[in-house]
């Protein structure tokens, strides 16, 4: 009779949250998560590395982290035999940066207190709270829209034109307390009491900025900020919106909650017969959740997460980025970020050095931060996770990362966006960034990407720039209040290592919700062998109070070329289906696309047509040959196939 050999399985580790570190790993004694990973450290020294790998599987609960995990070469596992940390299939494990909060004493009504100790003695502070599952909203006025500002501040308000690109330059440079605050109608805003403990989110065109209040002058109609934004108002055509957040005073709707740095005291105003006492309260207390960092030459490999849950991060404050280009950084600036506010005391020797910090990005927020960040890292993957309640992006595909892939996993809930892959990087060769450094043959595939940009308007859902041969497959991109899809970084015709990317299959919807100038797709400088292919578009929106220029399915703006464009279905689309700025449809390649509009319509600026109409801004129409107009949904020839292979595959 011939015997049966059993098929050899990987060493299982098993942890809980409330594991011992010197147990055995087993299903009845298991360990904790840093001793586990002790013992892979001392497994991958030794010889006999288990010939399956090593999984280390954890059992259901919350794992309280105060800083990131951090995977290094030594962490990872072999060809052929990774390492896996993967959820007990009992139930889901939660890699939480949340500290628990409790301890509620009623304070009259349905208001609710506690008193954390780290917050008042400046150890912690956080700007987000998560109750039950869900992003509680913190006291803000209005409680739903947004105010107008009325105007530049009075002493500026003749210092720029709309449109004025380069005349910012000299605004940020000579001028930069122009940029620091805008009129306002005074019955929206009063002094109030804890006026230091506020903070404002104001929205220009395609971006957002934080702000902490400097002034607040209800004669001259005036609001003043501690950090700048990136704009004047006056440079965009309308009047940009702001809201102002952790107002005690506008702690009037339930589920909302304040925080008063200085006391350390936590508000919350409950829902009627809702005892916070008997639910589960989570802040942030760090930013990150992993970091999985290895070296040139030396990388983290063979390593990966599946059937784990991500929430509960923070998100940085205190950047304050001027520009997008390297080679426009000029005295007194050292590189893109302000050194603020030792910048604006340069020119106004009482401006205060001690504030809450701002965040100030020219666009997607790609500074804002992220839960998981991979740099130097090859195979590393994440499958069947979930990405949500967090404080700015979820991953971050770094330099150096290779060959690494998120499939069939869920992002919802975020400040942020999902998925950045590369570096912004305007010029790689002043950056000196080797070509070996680019993210590459990188797969985000089979992913549904919901609700981001809560903290950040600006963020967008999935961002690549200096990076190639990356596969964007299969997602559903829906609800982000600025583009989809950004690929891209250069600006104009500078080289970029950002080709040979295919997105395909995506569904992209419900997208620009909240800021101007961009779409499902938008795209910067030369992108050789960039494929756009069978991409589902529809329900682009604009928002009335909006301001800038239009919002498109696909718009390729400043020396966007190189890409092809194919069997795309666009619909619905608040302006034009497609938009050309400073860029020319005859660099790319347009085949067998879809359009419910009976014409494209492009704006005549820059190389496109002639410099009369450039000047003139004027709009033209076009019907590239080649693809398809007047294709409305319920129509006959309307291509229902694509749709439906379109977005996250159903299993």
């Amino acid at each position: 009779m011939a015997s049966c050999r059993q098929a050899p399985v990987p060493l299982i580790i098993h942890v809980a949250p409330d594991g011992e570190p010197d147990a055995q790993g087993t299903q009845a004694q298991p360990a904790t998560l840093e001793s586990a990973g002790n013992r892979i450290r001392r497994l991958s020294t030794e010889k006999a590395w288990p010939a399956e790998g090593v999984t280390v599987e954890l059992q259901e609960g919350i794992y309280h982290l105060d800083a990131p995990l951090k995977f290094g070469p030594q962490d990872g596992g072999r060809p052929g035999s990774p390492v896996v940390y993967r959820s007990a299939s009992s139930g889901q494990a939660i890699l939480s940066a949340g500290r628990a909060v409790g301890g509620w004493q009623a304070a009259g009504g349905n208001l609710w207190k506690t008193t954390l100790p780290a917050v008042a003695s400046g150890q912690w502070y956080f700007r987000q709270l998560f109750a039950e599952g869900r992003r509680l909203i913190r006291a803000r006025t209005p409680n739903k829209g947004w105010f107008y500002a009325t105007g530049p501040l009075e002493e500026y308000k003749n210092l720029i034109q709309p449109w004025q690109f380069g005349k910012m330059t000299e605004v940020r440079r000579d001028y930069p307390e122009a940029i620091c605050g805008f009129g306002i109608e005074a019955r929206d805003l009063r002094p109030w009491p804890e006026m230091d403990q506020a903070e404002v989110l104001w929205l220009n065109s395609w971006d957002a900025s934080w702000h902490s209040i400097r002034s607040l002058d209800t004669v001259r109609q005036e609001i003043r900020f501690n950090s700048p934004a990136n704009w004047t108002v006056g440079f965009y055509p309308g009047l940009p919106r702001y809201r102002v957040e952790n107002v005690r005073e506008a702690l009037d709707q339930p589920g909302e909650w304040y925080l008063n740095k200085t006391s350390g005291e936590l508000l919350y105003l409950a829902e009627e017969g809702e005892n916070p006492n008997e639910m589960s309260f989570f802040a942030p207390v760090s930013e990150q959740l992993l970091v999985i960092e290895g070296s040139p030459g030396k990388p983290v490999e063979h390593l990966q997460f599946e059937g784990i849950r991500f929430s509960h991060t923070a998100y940085p404050m205190g950047i304050y980025a001027h520009t997008v280009h390297q080679e426009d950084i000029k005295p007194p600036y050292t590189s893109m970020f302000w050194d603020w506010p030792a910048h604006a005391r340069r020119l106004y020797p009482d401006w205060p050095a001690d504030f809450l910090p701002g965040y100030t990005e020219p666009q997607a927020a790609v500074h804002a931060g992220q839960a998981i960040e991979l740099r130097f890292a090859g195979h590393i993957g994440f499958r069947d996770c979930t990405f949500s309640q967090l404080g700015a992006h979820a991953v971050k595909f770094g330099r150096g990362t290779r060959n690494s892939f998120i499939e069939s996993s869920a992002f919802e809930d975020l400040g942020g966006g999902a998925v950045y892959i590369g570096m912004p990087i305007s010029d790689h060769r002043i950056a000196g960034m080797r070509e070996e450094e680019a993210p590459a043959y990188n797969r985000i595939e089979n992913n549904q990407i919901r609700y981001g940009g809560k903290v950040h308007p600006g963020a967008v859902g999935l961002w690549l720039a200096q990076a190639h041969d990356n596969q964007i497959l299969n997602n559903e991109i829906a609800h982000f209040g600025y583009s989809g899809v950004s690929i891209g970084w250069t600006w104009g015709s500078k080289e970029s290592y950002a080709r040979d990317n295919i997105f395909a299959r995506n569904e992209i919807h419900h997208v620009m919700e909240v800021l101007a100038d961009g779409g499902a797709f938008y795209s910067l400088g030369i992108l050789p062998g960039n494929v756009y292919r069978e991409n589902y578009i529809h329900h682009v929106s604009r928002d009335p109070g909006a301001i800038g220029a239009h919002n498109n399915g696909m718009f390729f703006d400043e020396g966007s070329a190189g890409i092809r464009v194919e069997g795309n279905v666009i619909h619905d689309i608040a302006d034009e289906a497609i938009r050309f700025n400073a860029s020319h449809d005859s660099s790319f390649v347009f085949a067998n696309n879809y359009f419910d509009v009976d014409s494209i319509q492009v704006k005549a600026n820059y190389d496109y047509n002639t410099l009369e109409a450039a000047n003139d801004a004027k709009y033209v129409r076009i019907r590239i040959p080649g693809n398809h107009y007047g294709m409305k949904p319920g129509t006959k020839a309307f291509p229902t196939k694509i749709t439906v292979q379109a977005g996250m595959r159903k299993n």
